[in-house]
């Protein structure tokens, strides 16, 4: 009797853990940026790259691009978005646009102002995945997207 409530156990056991696996092995499958992609999908059409290791967001109504995710190392995402292009202004205006970019960077609630070599300005923003639970990383890409559209409007209006 003892002997079969022991094999019974262990067959139960193991079907258990093969249930476990199978479940960790389906949830593993779905990138994190797939995971964004998905939950936020009501606000943004979105794009996955082959590779899947770059999202990118776009408008649903007009279809431009909002902003781009990107994997960074294992746990890691760089939240990226285009502001406008600085080359484009006066000297007067490049030195306007560099003294505002210093005022806001001390003040954004989410996200850093970056100029790239070319002169584009971007806003740029990193989260950890493995720190960072999925509902509050789509709640700051949101802010995120929101900082980006005004601080657009501030720079280059």
């Amino acid at each position: 009797m003892t002997r079969r409530i022991v094999v019974s156990l262990s067959v139960l056991a193991a079907i258990l853990i093969a249930g476990v696996s199978s479940a960790t092995a389906q949830t593993a499958g779905t990138s994190s940026l797939e995971q964004i992609g998905y939950l936020m999908k009501k606000s943004y059409a979105f794009n996955l790259n082959n590779a899947r290791s770059v999202l990118s967001l776009r408008d649903i109504t007009s279809g431009s691009q909002v902003m781009t995710i990107s994997k960074e190392g294992r746990d890691g995402i760089v939240v990226d978005a285009v502001l406008g292009d600085m080359s484009s202004l006066s000297a007067a205006g490049r030195e306007r646009l560099r003294d505002n970019i210093f005022f806001m960077n001390t003040r954004l609630p989410v996200g850093t102002i970056v100029v790239d070599p070319s002169g584009l300005v971007r806003m740029e923003h990193r989260l950890n995945t493995a720190l960072v639970p999925m509902p509050e990383i789509t709640t700051v890409i949101s802010l995120f997207s929101n900082e980006v559209a005004r601080r657009r409007a501030e720079l280059f209006a």
